[in-house]
Protein backbone atom coordinates (compact mmCIF):
# COMPACT_ATOMS: atom_id res chain seq x y z
CA UNK A 1 0.00 0.00 0.00
CA UNK A 2 1.12 3.47 -0.96
CA UNK A 3 1.02 6.03 1.49
CA UNK A 4 0.19 9.07 -0.05
CA UNK A 5 1.63 12.82 1.23
CA UNK A 6 0.06 16.08 0.24
CA UNK A 7 2.42 18.84 1.05
CA UNK A 8 1.45 21.92 1.61
CA UNK A 9 3.08 25.03 1.55
CA UNK A 10 3.21 27.77 4.50
CA UNK A 11 4.24 31.23 3.85
CA UNK A 12 5.14 33.55 6.20
CA UNK A 13 4.79 36.91 6.03
CA UNK A 14 6.07 38.49 9.42
CA UNK A 15 9.36 40.31 8.45
CA UNK A 16 12.69 39.21 10.36
CA UNK A 17 12.16 38.99 14.02
CA UNK A 18 8.51 40.49 13.99
CA UNK A 19 6.51 38.58 16.33
CA UNK A 20 3.51 39.22 14.52
CA UNK A 21 0.28 41.19 14.66
CA UNK A 22 -0.86 42.87 18.34
CA UNK A 23 -3.61 39.96 20.10
CA UNK A 24 -6.25 40.91 22.02
CA UNK A 25 -6.32 39.31 25.80
CA UNK A 26 -8.74 37.47 26.80
CA UNK A 27 -11.68 38.77 29.87
CA UNK A 28 -12.05 36.35 33.19
CA UNK A 29 -14.37 37.11 35.50
CA UNK A 30 -16.47 34.79 37.98
CA UNK A 31 -19.67 33.71 37.52
CA UNK A 32 -22.44 32.94 40.57
CA UNK A 33 -21.09 30.12 42.28
CA UNK A 34 -17.84 30.54 41.48
CA UNK A 35 -17.89 29.46 38.23
CA UNK A 36 -15.21 30.89 35.97
CA UNK A 37 -15.64 32.89 32.47
CA UNK A 38 -13.35 33.59 29.83
CA UNK A 39 -14.30 35.55 27.15
CA UNK A 40 -12.41 36.81 23.80
CA UNK A 41 -12.82 40.15 22.57
CA UNK A 42 -10.59 38.56 19.61
CA UNK A 43 -7.90 36.47 18.28
CA UNK A 44 -5.20 35.71 21.69
CA UNK A 45 -3.26 33.22 19.68
CA UNK A 46 -2.73 33.82 16.12
CA UNK A 47 -4.48 36.93 13.82
CA UNK A 48 -4.68 35.23 10.95
CA UNK A 49 -3.24 31.60 9.04
CA UNK A 50 -0.46 34.28 7.84
CA UNK A 51 0.66 35.18 11.50
CA UNK A 52 3.92 32.54 12.22
CA UNK A 53 2.42 31.78 15.61
CA UNK A 54 -1.04 30.28 13.35
CA UNK A 55 -2.05 26.36 14.15
CA UNK A 56 -2.68 24.89 10.40
CA UNK A 57 -4.06 21.63 9.33
CA UNK A 58 -1.52 20.03 6.90
CA UNK A 59 -2.84 16.89 5.17
CA UNK A 60 -0.37 14.20 6.36
CA UNK A 61 -0.69 11.49 4.45
CA UNK A 62 -4.13 9.80 2.73
CA UNK A 63 -4.86 5.46 2.38
CA UNK A 64 -7.70 3.19 1.66
CA UNK A 65 -6.14 -0.19 1.42
CA UNK A 66 -5.38 -2.78 -1.20
CA UNK A 67 -9.05 -3.71 -3.46
CA UNK A 68 -9.78 -6.92 -3.18
CA UNK A 69 -7.97 -7.95 -0.16
CA UNK A 70 -8.56 -7.48 3.89
CA UNK A 71 -6.92 -4.24 3.81
CA UNK A 72 -10.09 -2.87 1.40
CA UNK A 73 -12.52 -0.28 3.06
CA UNK A 74 -16.12 -0.72 1.60
CA UNK A 75 -18.21 1.41 4.25
CA UNK A 76 -15.81 2.60 7.64
CA UNK A 77 -18.17 3.72 10.20
CA UNK A 78 -15.99 4.58 12.94
CA UNK A 79 -12.26 5.25 13.52
CA UNK A 80 -10.22 4.92 16.86
CA UNK A 81 -6.25 5.84 17.02
CA UNK A 82 -3.97 4.99 19.77
CA UNK A 83 -0.64 6.31 21.25
CA UNK A 84 1.77 4.55 19.07
CA UNK A 85 -0.76 6.33 15.67
CA UNK A 86 -2.20 3.15 14.97
CA UNK A 87 -5.80 2.94 13.42
CA UNK A 88 -8.53 1.30 13.83
CA UNK A 89 -11.76 1.59 11.47
CA UNK A 90 -14.77 -0.39 12.06
CA UNK A 91 -15.83 -1.35 8.53
CA UNK A 92 -19.05 -2.82 6.87
CA UNK A 93 -20.00 -5.08 4.31
CA UNK A 94 -18.53 -7.29 6.16
CA UNK A 95 -18.46 -6.18 9.55
CA UNK A 96 -15.02 -6.14 10.84
CA UNK A 97 -12.09 -4.08 12.43
CA UNK A 98 -9.42 -3.64 10.41
CA UNK A 99 -6.39 -2.17 12.05
CA UNK A 100 -3.27 -0.22 9.96
CA UNK A 101 -0.03 1.43 11.41
CA UNK A 102 0.56 5.20 11.18
CA UNK A 103 1.80 5.05 7.91
CA UNK A 104 -1.06 2.94 6.39
CA UNK A 105 0.36 -0.48 6.48
CA UNK A 106 -2.70 -3.27 7.35
CA UNK A 107 -1.91 -5.10 10.42
CA UNK A 108 -4.85 -7.55 11.01
CA UNK A 109 -8.24 -7.41 11.98
CA UNK A 110 -10.30 -7.71 15.18
CA UNK A 111 -13.94 -9.17 15.68
CA UNK A 112 -16.48 -10.50 13.10
CA UNK A 113 -19.53 -9.80 12.50
CA UNK A 114 -22.14 -11.77 14.45
CA UNK A 115 -23.59 -12.23 17.72
CA UNK A 116 -21.30 -14.35 19.85
CA UNK A 117 -18.49 -13.48 22.11
CA UNK A 118 -15.88 -11.13 20.09
CA UNK A 119 -18.86 -10.34 17.44
CA UNK A 120 -20.51 -7.51 17.17
CA UNK A 121 -23.47 -6.20 14.46
CA UNK A 122 -22.83 -2.15 14.42
CA UNK A 123 -19.44 -1.08 16.26
CA UNK A 124 -18.95 1.56 17.65
CA UNK A 125 -15.27 2.28 18.78
CA UNK A 126 -12.78 3.98 20.92
CA UNK A 127 -9.02 3.22 22.11
CA UNK A 128 -7.30 3.63 25.84
CA UNK A 129 -3.88 1.92 26.16
CA UNK A 130 -3.53 -1.93 25.35
CA UNK A 131 -7.45 -2.25 24.87
CA UNK A 132 -9.84 -1.72 22.14
CA UNK A 133 -13.69 -0.55 23.51
CA UNK A 134 -16.41 -1.67 21.05
CA UNK A 135 -19.80 -0.76 21.74
CA UNK A 136 -23.15 -2.14 19.86
CA UNK A 137 -26.07 -0.76 20.00
CA UNK A 138 -27.65 -2.93 17.63
CA UNK A 139 -26.95 -5.85 20.53
CA UNK A 140 -27.09 -3.83 23.25
CA UNK A 141 -23.44 -4.76 24.44
CA UNK A 142 -20.27 -3.14 24.74
CA UNK A 143 -17.09 -5.67 24.59
CA UNK A 144 -13.17 -4.65 25.00
CA UNK A 145 -10.67 -6.37 23.19
CA UNK A 146 -6.86 -6.17 23.69
CA UNK A 147 -5.60 -4.43 20.95
CA UNK A 148 -4.17 -7.51 19.53
CA UNK A 149 -7.36 -8.64 18.49
CA UNK A 150 -8.03 -10.65 21.47
CA UNK A 151 -11.41 -10.88 23.06
CA UNK A 152 -11.28 -10.16 26.54
CA UNK A 153 -15.03 -9.64 28.42
CA UNK A 154 -18.28 -7.89 27.15
CA UNK A 155 -21.58 -6.70 29.58
CA UNK A 156 -24.99 -5.66 28.23
CA UNK A 157 -25.33 -1.89 28.00
CA UNK A 158 -27.67 0.46 25.66
CA UNK A 159 -29.35 0.06 22.79
CA UNK A 160 -30.70 1.98 19.69
CA UNK A 161 -28.68 5.07 19.81
CA UNK A 162 -26.07 5.12 16.89
CA UNK A 163 -22.69 7.37 18.08
CA UNK A 164 -19.46 7.79 18.89
CA UNK A 165 -18.28 6.78 22.35
CA UNK A 166 -15.04 7.92 23.90
CA UNK A 167 -12.59 6.32 26.96
CA UNK A 168 -11.47 9.31 28.91
CA UNK A 169 -7.82 9.36 30.24
CA UNK A 170 -8.68 7.93 33.85
CA UNK A 171 -9.99 4.87 31.57
CA UNK A 172 -13.78 5.33 31.35
CA UNK A 173 -15.95 4.53 28.31
CA UNK A 174 -18.62 6.92 27.59
CA UNK A 175 -21.49 5.18 26.13
CA UNK A 176 -24.65 7.06 24.79
CA UNK A 177 -27.56 5.66 25.67
CA UNK A 178 -31.61 6.21 26.59
CA UNK A 179 -32.18 4.77 29.42
CA UNK A 180 -33.57 6.12 33.00
CA UNK A 181 -34.87 9.15 31.48
CA UNK A 182 -37.06 8.55 28.42
CA UNK A 183 -36.87 8.77 25.13
CA UNK A 184 -37.39 12.31 25.40
CA UNK A 185 -33.54 12.48 26.59
CA UNK A 186 -32.25 10.45 23.56
CA UNK A 187 -28.50 11.65 23.26
CA UNK A 188 -27.90 13.92 26.17
CA UNK A 189 -27.15 10.88 28.31
CA UNK A 190 -23.76 9.29 28.26
CA UNK A 191 -23.14 5.76 30.90
CA UNK A 192 -19.45 5.99 31.80
CA UNK A 193 -17.99 2.52 32.68
CA UNK A 194 -14.99 1.17 33.74
CA UNK A 195 -13.66 -1.31 31.65
CA UNK A 196 -14.33 -4.29 33.38
CA UNK A 197 -17.64 -3.36 32.77
CA UNK A 198 -18.80 -1.66 36.23
CA UNK A 199 -21.12 1.20 35.52
CA UNK A 200 -19.43 4.25 37.62
CA UNK A 201 -22.44 6.81 37.10
CA UNK A 202 -24.44 8.85 34.00
CA UNK A 203 -23.08 12.08 32.84
CA UNK A 204 -26.01 13.94 31.02
CA UNK A 205 -25.84 17.38 28.90
CA UNK A 206 -28.22 19.95 29.87
CA UNK A 207 -30.51 20.22 26.94
CA UNK A 208 -30.94 23.53 25.27
CA UNK A 209 -33.75 25.36 23.05
CA UNK A 210 -35.37 22.94 20.76
CA UNK A 211 -34.42 23.29 16.78
CA UNK A 212 -36.96 24.46 14.10
CA UNK A 213 -38.13 21.21 12.49
CA UNK A 214 -39.73 19.61 9.16
CA UNK A 215 -42.55 16.70 9.90
CA UNK A 216 -42.93 14.17 7.31
CA UNK A 217 -45.32 11.39 7.16
CA UNK A 218 -46.40 9.01 4.24
CA UNK A 219 -46.95 5.64 3.59
CA UNK A 220 -45.21 2.58 1.78
CA UNK A 221 -46.12 -0.50 -0.09
CA UNK A 222 -48.71 -2.90 -1.84
CA UNK A 223 -52.08 -3.96 -1.29
CA UNK A 224 -53.05 -5.74 1.96
CA UNK A 225 -49.32 -4.53 3.40
CA UNK A 226 -49.30 -0.26 4.35
CA UNK A 227 -46.66 0.74 6.64
CA UNK A 228 -46.93 4.09 8.01
CA UNK A 229 -44.07 6.44 8.02
CA UNK A 230 -43.04 9.50 10.12
CA UNK A 231 -40.03 11.49 10.68
CA UNK A 232 -38.63 14.55 11.94
CA UNK A 233 -35.81 16.65 10.74
CA UNK A 234 -33.94 19.52 11.88
CA UNK A 235 -34.36 22.58 9.37
CA UNK A 236 -30.80 22.79 7.86
CA UNK A 237 -28.26 25.15 9.39
CA UNK A 238 -30.55 26.16 12.60
CA UNK A 239 -29.04 26.79 15.58
CA UNK A 240 -28.64 23.26 17.74
CA UNK A 241 -27.50 21.58 21.11
CA UNK A 242 -23.81 20.73 20.33
CA UNK A 243 -21.85 18.37 22.68
CA UNK A 244 -18.18 16.06 22.64
CA UNK A 245 -16.80 14.40 25.32
CA UNK A 246 -13.78 15.64 26.83
CA UNK A 247 -10.63 13.92 26.83
CA UNK A 248 -9.93 14.90 30.53
CA UNK A 249 -12.88 13.66 31.37
CA UNK A 250 -17.08 15.41 31.26
CA UNK A 251 -17.45 17.04 28.25
CA UNK A 252 -18.17 20.28 26.56
CA UNK A 253 -21.61 21.82 25.19
CA UNK A 254 -23.34 24.54 23.87
CA UNK A 255 -26.40 25.49 22.40
CA UNK A 256 -25.64 27.83 19.46
CA UNK A 257 -27.83 30.38 20.40
CA UNK A 258 -24.84 33.03 21.61
CA UNK A 259 -20.95 32.32 21.37
CA UNK A 260 -20.51 30.39 24.70
CA UNK A 261 -19.40 26.68 25.59
CA UNK A 262 -19.02 25.19 28.89
CA UNK A 263 -17.00 22.20 29.95
CA UNK A 264 -18.94 20.44 32.50
CA UNK A 265 -16.97 17.44 34.65
CA UNK A 266 -20.63 15.74 36.09
CA UNK A 267 -23.17 17.17 33.77
CA UNK A 268 -24.58 19.20 36.59
CA UNK A 269 -21.66 21.54 37.19
CA UNK A 270 -20.20 24.33 35.02
CA UNK A 271 -16.43 23.58 35.56
CA UNK A 272 -15.68 26.71 32.81
CA UNK A 273 -17.29 28.99 30.48
CA UNK A 274 -15.91 30.42 27.60
CA UNK A 275 -16.48 32.03 24.32
CA UNK A 276 -15.62 34.70 22.05
CA UNK A 277 -17.34 38.09 20.54
CA UNK A 278 -19.17 37.17 17.70
CA UNK A 279 -21.05 38.70 14.85
CA UNK A 280 -23.85 36.79 13.20
CA UNK A 281 -22.68 35.86 9.44
CA UNK A 282 -25.14 36.05 6.45
CA UNK A 283 -25.92 32.49 4.86
CA UNK A 284 -25.31 32.87 0.82
CA UNK A 285 -28.97 31.97 -1.12
CA UNK A 286 -27.16 29.41 -2.91
CA UNK A 287 -26.35 27.79 0.01
CA UNK A 288 -29.92 27.73 1.50
CA UNK A 289 -31.19 26.59 -2.17
CA UNK A 290 -28.48 23.69 -1.79
CA UNK A 291 -29.62 22.34 1.76
CA UNK A 292 -32.91 22.53 0.86
CA UNK A 293 -32.30 20.46 -2.88
CA UNK A 294 -30.34 17.80 -0.73
CA UNK A 295 -32.82 17.18 1.30
CA UNK A 296 -35.75 16.83 -0.84
CA UNK A 297 -33.13 14.35 -2.46
CA UNK A 298 -32.10 12.52 0.63
CA UNK A 299 -36.32 12.39 1.31
CA UNK A 300 -37.78 11.43 -1.68
CA UNK A 301 -36.54 8.00 -1.53
CA UNK A 302 -39.15 7.57 1.68
CA UNK A 303 -41.94 10.56 0.98
CA UNK A 304 -44.00 11.34 -1.74
CA UNK A 305 -42.76 14.63 -3.53
CA UNK A 306 -46.11 15.86 -2.27
CA UNK A 307 -45.36 15.43 1.35
CA UNK A 308 -41.95 16.70 0.96
CA UNK A 309 -43.49 19.93 -0.40
CA UNK A 310 -45.90 20.23 2.54
CA UNK A 311 -43.55 20.01 4.74
CA UNK A 312 -40.16 21.86 3.32
CA UNK A 313 -40.09 25.39 2.93
CA UNK A 314 -36.70 27.62 2.05
CA UNK A 315 -38.11 30.10 3.87
CA UNK A 316 -37.52 28.25 7.25
CA UNK A 317 -33.68 27.99 6.58
CA UNK A 318 -31.97 30.79 8.74
CA UNK A 319 -30.17 33.80 6.47
CA UNK A 320 -27.39 34.11 9.27
CA UNK A 321 -25.44 31.08 10.67
CA UNK A 322 -25.24 30.39 14.18
CA UNK A 323 -21.94 30.65 15.92
CA UNK A 324 -21.22 27.52 15.88
CA UNK A 325 -22.46 23.93 14.36
CA UNK A 326 -20.30 21.20 15.73
CA UNK A 327 -17.95 21.29 18.84
CA UNK A 328 -14.56 18.72 19.39
CA UNK A 329 -11.91 18.59 21.77
CA UNK A 330 -8.76 17.08 21.13
CA UNK A 331 -6.25 14.86 22.60
CA UNK A 332 -4.20 17.80 24.38
CA UNK A 333 -7.97 19.82 25.42
CA UNK A 334 -8.32 22.26 23.14
CA UNK A 335 -11.71 22.57 21.78
CA UNK A 336 -12.25 23.25 17.67
CA UNK A 337 -15.43 25.02 17.45
CA UNK A 338 -16.90 24.81 13.51
CA UNK A 339 -17.90 28.49 12.51
CA UNK A 340 -19.76 29.27 9.85
CA UNK A 341 -23.05 27.97 6.97
CA UNK A 342 -20.07 25.63 5.78
CA UNK A 343 -22.55 23.26 4.30
CA UNK A 344 -21.35 22.82 0.48
CA UNK A 345 -18.72 25.26 1.40
CA UNK A 346 -14.68 25.25 1.61
CA UNK A 347 -12.93 25.91 3.92
CA UNK A 348 -14.09 24.09 6.49
CA UNK A 349 -13.13 26.52 9.48
CA UNK A 350 -12.50 26.17 13.08
CA UNK A 351 -12.08 28.65 16.17
CA UNK A 352 -9.72 27.23 18.54
CA UNK A 353 -9.98 27.59 21.89
CA UNK A 354 -7.15 26.66 24.39
CA UNK A 355 -7.84 24.07 27.72
CA UNK A 356 -8.00 27.75 29.55
CA UNK A 357 -10.71 28.82 27.35
CA UNK A 358 -9.13 31.41 25.40
CA UNK A 359 -9.98 32.29 22.11
CA UNK A 360 -6.53 31.11 20.32
CA UNK A 361 -7.88 31.80 16.80
CA UNK A 362 -8.88 30.42 13.65
CA UNK A 363 -7.85 27.56 11.22
CA UNK A 364 -9.42 26.27 8.08
CA UNK A 365 -9.05 23.46 6.02
CA UNK A 366 -9.59 22.90 2.55
CA UNK A 367 -11.13 19.18 3.10
CA UNK A 368 -15.38 18.22 3.28
CA UNK A 369 -14.95 17.00 6.76
CA UNK A 370 -18.02 15.25 8.09
CA UNK A 371 -19.79 16.46 11.06
CA UNK A 372 -21.22 12.93 11.53
CA UNK A 373 -19.75 9.36 10.86
CA UNK A 374 -16.02 8.83 10.90
CA UNK A 375 -13.43 11.38 12.58
CA UNK A 376 -11.34 11.31 15.28
CA UNK A 377 -8.96 14.15 16.68
CA UNK A 378 -5.94 12.78 18.74
CA UNK A 379 -3.03 15.31 20.30
CA UNK A 380 -1.57 15.98 17.04
CA UNK A 381 -3.64 15.08 14.17
CA UNK A 382 -7.64 15.28 12.77
CA UNK A 383 -8.57 11.72 10.74
CA UNK A 384 -11.44 11.67 8.66
CA UNK A 385 -13.25 9.72 6.44
CA UNK A 386 -13.49 10.98 3.20
CA UNK A 387 -15.07 9.76 -0.34
CA UNK A 388 -12.68 10.43 -3.44
CA UNK A 389 -14.15 11.62 -6.92
CA UNK A 390 -14.37 7.64 -7.84
CA UNK A 391 -16.66 7.34 -4.62
CA UNK A 392 -14.20 4.92 -2.76
CA UNK A 393 -13.93 5.95 0.76
CA UNK A 394 -10.41 6.87 2.20
CA UNK A 395 -8.75 8.02 5.71
CA UNK A 396 -7.20 11.12 5.67
CA UNK A 397 -4.69 12.64 8.27
CA UNK A 398 -4.38 16.19 8.97
CA UNK A 399 -1.61 17.27 11.13
CA UNK A 400 -2.46 19.92 13.97
CA UNK A 401 0.51 21.86 13.17
CA UNK A 402 1.17 24.43 15.87
CA UNK A 403 3.38 27.64 15.43
CA UNK A 404 5.40 29.76 17.60
CA UNK A 405 6.40 26.38 19.18
CA UNK A 406 10.23 26.14 19.41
Amino acid sequence: MKRVVVPIAIVLLAACGDAGPELATAVRDTLPGGIPRVVSPGPTGWADSTDPRAWHLVADGVFRGEEGTPSELIDPSSLAVDAAGRIYVADRKPVVIKVFDASGRFLHPIGREGEGPGEFRAPFIAVHGAFLVVHDPQLSRTSVFDTAGTFVRSWPSSCCYWAEISVDSAGLAYVPTTRGEGLEDRGDLRVRYALDGTARDTLRSPRGPEPATWSFSGSSGGAGQVNRMFMMTAVPLSPTTVRANHPGGGMVYGFAQSYELVRTSTGTDSALVFGRAWTAEAIPDSVRQAVVARAVERLGESFSESAINDAIAQAEVPRVAPPYSEVSVDGEGNTWARVGADDGLLPVRFDVFARDGAWLGQVAVHAAIPRFGAVRWTSDALYAVLEGEDGVPAIHRYRIERGGRE
